[in-house]
C-alpha cells in the first residue's frame, strides 16, 4: 500500500501529488520514508549514500519543482593502464612523471563511449537534460527537477536543517 509523505514543510499539499511522489513511497515502522520497489535492472551503489549529520532535522520533502545539476563520474574504459598507486607519486618527482597528450589520455584512461551513451540515454529517457559530457575527465553532468531525479533514481530527496556545532545558526541544506 502506498501513502503520501506527511506535509511537514508547510508546502501546498497539491505539490505532493506529483507523479512518482505518491506512488514511490511507503512508510516503515521507523518513521522513515523508503522506496517500496526498485526495478529489477536497478542496483544499489554501496557506499554512495550520504548520511545527514547527527544534528540534522528533517524539514520535509524537497520542493519537487526545484532544479539542480548532478555530476555522474563514469568508470575508466576497459583496457586502460592501471592508475599508479600513492607510492609511485611519493618516489617519482613531478618532472620525471610521463604526461600523455590529451588525446592519448582520453583513449587510454577516459570513459568508454558505450558507457557515456548508456548514461545519457537513460537520463534523456527520464526527462533530464544533458549539460556536459567529457571522455577524458569522464563526467556526465545532468540537470533536472527534484521530481525528475526522485523518479529516475528511485530516491526521495528531503530538505534537512542542519545545526552545526561551530555556530548558533541553522543552515538549510537544499536537495
Amino acid at each position: 500500500m502506498h501513502s503520501t509523505p506527511p506535509n511537514t514543510s508547510g508546502a501546498d499539499p497539491s505539490l505532493l501529488d506529483i507523479k512518482g511522489y505518491v506512488r514511490a513511497l511507503l512508510r516503515d515502522t521507523s518513521d522513515e520514508w523508503i522506496m517500496p520497489t526498485v526495478p529489477k535492472n536497478y542496483r544499489r551503489l554501496t557506499g554512495s549514500e550520504r548520511k545527514p549529520g547527527s544534528s540534522a532535522k528533517l524539514l520535509g520533502p524537497a520542493d519537487p519543482a526545484e532544479t539542480f545539476t548532478v555530476t555522474i563520474v563514469l568508470r575508466r574504459g576497459p583496457g586502460g593502464p592501471p592508475v599508479p598507486d600513492a607510492s609511485y607519486y611519493l618516489r617519482t618527482p613531478p618532472v620525471q612523471r610521463r604526461r600523455l597528450p590529451n588525446d592519448d589520455f582520453a583513449r587510454k584512461s577516459g570513459a568508454d563511449e558505450a558507457d557515456i551513451d548508456k548514461v545519457t540515454g537513460f537520463a534523456n529517457a527520464q526527462g533530464l537534460t544533458i549539460v556536459e559530457t567529457h571522455v577524458a575527465r569522464r563526467p556526465v553532468v545532468v540537470c533536472g527537477t527534484v521530481a525528475q531525479f526522485n523518479e529516475a533514481f528511485r530516491i526521495w530527496l528531503h530538505s534537512p536543517r542542519e545545526f552545526r556545532h561551530d555556530s548558533d545558526y541553522g543552515h538549510n541544506i537544499s536537495a
